[in-house]
């Protein structure tokens, strides 16, 4: 029912007085002064987490607007009770003065709406969901708050706006609202309001100007404008990203703070290193030096109905630490919101408990469930959100058991994310045999043709990362599906696609997708992260795809533009992948190719290594220039490989050997020396062939057997005994290289 009004100032306000010191003449204005005459406001529902935060839906009726309508909207209420070194060592969160969004450590603070639904459609928000987007009058904003007060926490001395719908939309009502609420002690206070906007690049100035002790919160979420245009669609395309950094900068400069920029991580889709490098590049762009740096909130993404359309997952807590660490090694200030998860049982996700109640609409008189794991259950069934939740915390056995439970309720977003949480467990041992696992595949397979694109992305990558095939019939169906949807998949999907493909030899059966497939990919280089160029090609060169050259040129040409950013393992895939796709680039590439080798010796493995020699002798590196990029990494190289020769596999020695040679490059006395002291030796043990290949490396590496005469003996002794196995033209190389060698006369006193 609706909320009763008082004349006097309600007792939620004098408690606020007493404990925080303010005069109680001057607390919360009454709810008869806040509602203008016949205006409404009721709380349809409201629920508590038992730690002073909650969420609480309402409807507002206001006759002189909207005469005869209502709107609905919600309001969260979090509330924080450690003290700030606890909430460190628990939640390892930096504390900063400038985080708006951080809560006072004996206050809590209100999450407030703007508008009844949202017009930007934000694609992990449920709030884009309610239509239309209603913009809520002043009044209606500040009651939420008097509300929150009465019902929620008595505490709330700040005001967030980060509910539904985007306040700078409905920026008069909203600006009356600040100037309303500042006119109380509790929020007279710079920065104990903060407007969160997804960019309104016009009213950023405004609000600097007319509200310059409001602090800014920016709705980010990703590095780059192809990206944004994704995730933020309608408000991406009004304001492109160049121009909201423009307009966020002038407001910092008005207003001498630096606001906050939220980004909801989305594990897969904007949290790899390249995204953060790219952040980084972003926020610290023209900035003085000595100036604050920038402030990075990163919001664990709550399970929504929209994001489940688009196959979102929630990030783990090492997710988003390894992401904060991320920017924190590039010099940004970085926090987690950990609050966010204790908004989860509340469905405390922007527009979540609107959406749920427009589906579900209870009697009014009716109490609503509590969220809880055993009363979110109807008629023996859990709810497919909480289902969702469920399947992507558990463990494998549980998975299983959650399977076998709730088999027929599972829907397409539900099998999708059983399987990567199966692909992503560290025990899945008996898993191919278990009955549970292919009632999971059968069920997979009948809802094949509702999976959305990121849930068949998802499944094709689940499978690869398995390494299960599960039948040309199951594969064919997926990639007939998976071929509807490739227009509508992300850069990462495409990649991760091709990848997969590659660990199930998926080929001819896959042939039609994997050409579309690659379409895609060239398509959209410029939008593919480092490694999801490096798996891409590494897909392509597995397969033995002929993918065409104007395919391979627009994902060499992106990949020039990256290669200082890439990693070692990305570098060797690369390389790898170009030497059996037969591709030859040019040989600016190739000297970027060597020299972001050679920043990153140190992280190459042996193996890695000595691969990637192989390949760049195959591709034919230059390092005739002394100085130049080819002869200083191959230099390096060799230094480190000699140095750990005696570890290298004798295959890979062989390798390493060849590779020099066919490079015509010679290693210095010093790192020959350890290379032969380890390659060298017993060559009685050796097979004719590898006995042939070391004396011909020999030849171009020095013109000599190392070591001492009896070495030279030895090897020519061994010649004799292994070179007449070879056939005619094998034998005739042997000889000539034993003449070059000194040999010859050796081999022939030995018979």
């Amino acid at each position: 029912m609706a909320l009763s009004v008082v004349g006097k100032a309600s007792r939620a306000s004098r408690h606020l007085a007493r404990r925080f010191g303010r005069d109680a003449h001057r607390a919360l204005a009454s709810w008869d002064s806040c509602l203008p005459t016949g205006a409404v406001f009721s709380v349809l529902r409201h629920e508590t987490d038992g730690r002073g935060g909650g969420s609480l839906l309402f409807e507002v009726q206001d006759p002189e607007r909207r005469p005869g309508k209502s709107m609905r909207a919600e309001t969260v209420v979090i509330a924080r009770h450690t003290r700030p070194w606890e909430q460190r060592q628990q939640h390892e969160r930096l504390e900063d003065e400038n985080d708006p969004a951080s809560i006072p450590e004996k206050g809590a603070a209100a999450c407030v709406s703007s508008q009844a639904g949202c017009a930007l459609d934000c694609s992990f928000c449920d709030s884009g969901k309610v239509k239309p987007a209603s913009n809520l009058p002043a009044w209606a904003i500040v009651a939420q708050v008097r509300a929150a007060q009465e019902l929620l926490n008595p505490a709330v001395c700040r005001v967030v706006f980060m509910g539904m719908g985007e306040p700078l939309l409905n920026y008069s009502e909203v600006s009356r609202a600040i100037t309303d609420l500042r006119k109380d002690s509790l929020f007279e206070r710079p920065w104990a309001i903060t407007v969160s906007t997804v960019g309104v690049e016009p009213r950023i100035t405004s609000l600097a100007q007319d509200h310059p002790e409001v602090a800014l919160a920016l709705s980010l979420h990703a590095p780059n404008q192809a990206l944004r245009s994704q995730l933020v669609p309608a408000g991406s395309r009004r304001w492109p990203l160049d121009g909201l950094m423009r307009a966020v900068r002038a407001h910092e400069e008005l207003v001498g703070r630096v606001p906050m920029f939220a980004y909801t991580l989305l594990p897969g889709i904007n949290d790899s290193e390249a995204m953060a490098h790219e952040l980084s590049e972003l926020l610290s762009d023209g900035r003085a030096p000595g100036s604050p740096r920038p402030f990075v909130n990163l919001v664990p993404y709550n399970p929504t109905a929209a994001g489940e359309e688009h196959g979102y997952q929630m990030p783990t807590n090492k997710q988003l630490r390894d992401f904060r660490t991320m920017l924190r090694a590039r010099g940004l200030r970085a926090t987690v919101r950990w609050s966010t998860a204790e908004g989860r049982p509340l469905t405390a996700a922007c527009g979540q408990l609107r959406a749920a109640e427009l589906q579900e609409r209870p009697p009014l008189e009716q109490k609503p469930a509590v969220p809880d794991m055993a009363e979110q259950v109807a008629d023996g069934k859990v709810s497919p959100q909480l289902l969702t939740r469920r399947l992507f915390q558990a463990t494998s056995e549980q998975l299983l058991g959650l399977v076998e439970e709730h088999w027929a309720d599972l829907n397409s977003i539900h099998v999708s994310a059983a399987l990567v949480t199966l692909a992503r467990s560290s025990s899945t041992q008996g898993l191919r045999s278990d009955r549970r696992f292919r009632a999971l595949l059968r069920r997979t397979q009948e809802l094949m043709r509702e999976l959305q694109p990121q849930a068949c992305a998802n499944v094709l990558w689940s499978l690869g990362r398995l390494g299960y095939h599960p039948g040309n019939r199951f594969l064919s169906e997926l990639f007939e599906v998976a071929e509807g949807l490739l227009g509508e998949f992300w850069p990462r999907n495409l990649a991760n696609s091709m990848w997969a493909c590659a660990k199930l030899r998926c080929r001819p059966e896959a042939d039609a997708f994997l050409s579309l497939l690659a379409e895609q990919l060239a398509a959209r280089a410029a939008e593919l992260t480092p490694v999801e160029l490096s798996n891409s090609l590494w897909g392509m060169g597995k397969l033995q795809m002929e993918p065409g050259e104007s395919v391979l040129h627009a994902l060499v040409e992106t990949s020039r533009q990256q290669l200082p950013r890439w990693k070692a393992q990305d570098l060797a895939s690369c390389l790898w992948a170009l030497a059996a796709l037969q591709y030859q680039p040019d040989s600016a590439f190739m000297d970027a190719l060597a020299s972001a080798s050679h920043a990153n010796l140190h992280r190459f493995k042996g193996d890695e290594l000595v691969v990637s020699l192989r390949v760049f002798s195959q591709l034919k590196l230059s390092h005739a220039e002394p100085s130049g990029a080819g002869a200083s990494f191959l230099s390096a190289a060799a230094a480190r490989l000699a140095a750990e020769a005696q570890q290298l596999d004798p295959h890979r020695l062989d390798e390493l050997i060849n590779s020099f040679a066919e490079l015509s490059f010679s290693p210095g006395e010093a790192e020959l020396e350890q290379l032969w002291g380890a390659w060298a030796s017993e060559p009685a043990s050796l097979e004719p062939r590898a006995l042939l290949t070391r004396l011909e490396a020999f030849v171009r590496l020095g013109g000599a057997v190392p070591g001492a005469p009896e070495a030279c003996e030895a090897w020519a002794e061994a010649a004799r005994l292994q070179l007449p196995k070879l056939d005619d033209a094998e034998q005739a190389r042997g000889l000539q290289a034993l003449e070059q060698l000194g040999l010859a006369a050796d081999a022939h006193r030995s018979e």
